[in-house]
C-alpha cells in the first residue's frame, strides 16, 4: 500500500499518470500471488489512476487543442429549476466567463427551460422525430469542441428532467448518423457506428452535499459520463464539488477554478 501511494505521488507530479495503472496493477498482482495482500490494492492503484487522469488531465488521453486556438463551448445547465439560481449556475457562469476572455465562442443550454416530453417507450426514440428544442440541442452539441455539463447530485443521481433531456437528445439517430432506418442497433454498434460527438472533449460538473469522494467511490457507475462517451466524447474529466452548504471560502474555491477551466476550455 504504502508502494502504490508512493509510486501515485511521484508518477502524478511528473504527469505520468498512465504508468501508474500498470505498476499499480503489477503490485496488486505480485501482492496477492506472493506476499498474499490483497488484490484490492491493484484495483485501488488502478482507480487512483483515473481519478488522477481524470482530474489532472492524462498526456496519454488528452488530445487538447493549442491553448490559444479558439473553440466553441456548449455548457449544458442541468439544474431543473427554472425559477431560481443556485450554486450549478454561478459554476457554470464562472466557466463561461472564464471561456469567453480566452476568445472562446459559449452557448448555454438550459435543461430547465426546454420544452419536451418524457421519452416513454423505444418507438418514441427511434421512430419518432426529436421535440424542436432537443433538435436544436443537438445542433449545438454538434457544433461544439468542448462539452460541459453541469447539475446537482438528487438522491444519489442526475435529477430526473436531466436524464430525460440525455435520453432524448442522445438518441441512436443522433449519436450513430450512419446508422440506417432499418438497421437494428445493439451493444456492437458502440464498436462498429461513427459516433457524432467523436473528437469532442468533455467536463462533468456535478455539486453534492456529500463529500465528493463519497459520490466518486461509492455511487459508481456515473451514467451522465457514460452517455458523453457512447456518443464518441472523450477525454472526460470530472469536477466533484463536495459539501456543496459549506463555507463561502470553498465555493470561492470552486468558482475561481472553473474560471481557469474556461480559460483553458477544458
Amino acid at each position: 500500500m504504502i508502494g502504490a501511494t508512493l509510486m501515485f505521488s511521484l508518477v502524478t507530479a511528473r504527469g505520468w499518470t498512465l504508468t501508474l495503472a500498470s505498476a499499480g496493477i503489477a503490485y496488486g498482482i505480485v501482492g496477492a500471488f506472493i506476499l498474499a495482500v490483497p488484490l484490492d490494492y491493484a484495483l485501488l492503484a488502478g482507480s487512483l489512476w483515473l481519478a488522477a487522469a481524470s482530474v489532472l488531465g492524462d498526456p496519454a488521453l488528452d488530445r487538447s487543442v493549442p491553448a490559444d486556438a479558439t473553440r466553441h463551448v456548449a455548457i449544458i445547465q442541468g439544474h431543473p429549476d427554472p425559477e431560481h439560481r443556485h450554486f450549478c449556475h454561478a459554476l457554470a457562469d464562472a466557466y463561461a466567463i472564464g471561456a469567453r476572455e480566452a476568445g472562446h465562442d459559449v452557448v448555454f443550454i438550459d435543461v430547465a427551460r426546454l420544452d419536451f416530453p418524457l421519452a416513454r417507450s423505444r418507438d418514441d426514440l427511434e421512430h419518432r422525430p426529436p421535440p424542436e428544442a432537443i433538435r436544436q440541442a443537438q445542433i449545438a452539441l454538434a457544433r461544439a469542441d468542448h462539452i460541459v455539463l453541469v447539475f446537482p447530485i438528487w438522491n444519489g443521481a442526475m435529477p430526473a428532467v436531466l436524464k430525460g433531456f440525455l435520453e432524448q437528445t442522445f438518441r441512436s439517430s443522433f449519436i450513430f448518423p450512419d446508422v440506417r432506418p432499418d438497421e437494428r442497433l445493439g451493444f456492437s454498434s458502440y464498436y462498429s457506428q461513427r459516433k457524432a460527438l467523436t473528437g469532442k472533449s468533455g467536463r462533468v460538473v456535478a455539486t453534492m452535499q456529500m463529500p465528493a469522494f463519497v459520490y466518486r467511490w461509492f455511487f459508481r457507475p456515473h451514467p451522465e459520463k457514460h452517455t458523453l462517451r457512447v456518443g464518441g466524447v472523450s477525454p472526460i474529466r470530472q469536477s466533484f464539488v463536495g459539501l456543496v452548504d459549506g463555507d463561502d471560502d470553498r465555493r470561492k474555491r470552486w468558482l475561481r477554478r472553473m474560471q481557469a477551466y474556461g480559460q483553458r476550455a477544458r
